[in-house]
């Protein structure tokens, strides 16, 4: 497993369009903003629950990745290392 317990397989820059990974974000930012993860309906004989296919989290970490590599001038560069420089 990556960083934080996230895979970041799920989303490919070479083959997913940016038009794709934004959908996916916005549909996934309008579940978080709703509080909708877990979904439940029962009638009178028929019950289904329905979920997210992933943690939403992980989902908006796994857009933000693949937004960085398909384009870094737009959203930023993936930050590998950094430094501490000290001055004075």
């Amino acid at each position: 497993m990556a960083e934080g317990g996230f895979q970041f397989i799920f989303l490919d820059p070479l083959i997913d369009s940016e038009a794709t990974v934004l959908s996916i974000r916005e549909h996934a930012l309008k579940l978080y903003r709703d509080g909708k993860t877990i979904m439940e309906w029962s009638g009178e004989g028929p019950s289904t629950t329905r979920q997210f296919t992933a943690p939403i989290e992980s989902i908006l970490m796994e857009t933000r990745r693949c937004l960085k590599l398909i384009n870094p001038n737009k959203y930023g560069h993936i930050v590998r290392q950094s430094t501490m420089r000290r001055f004075g």
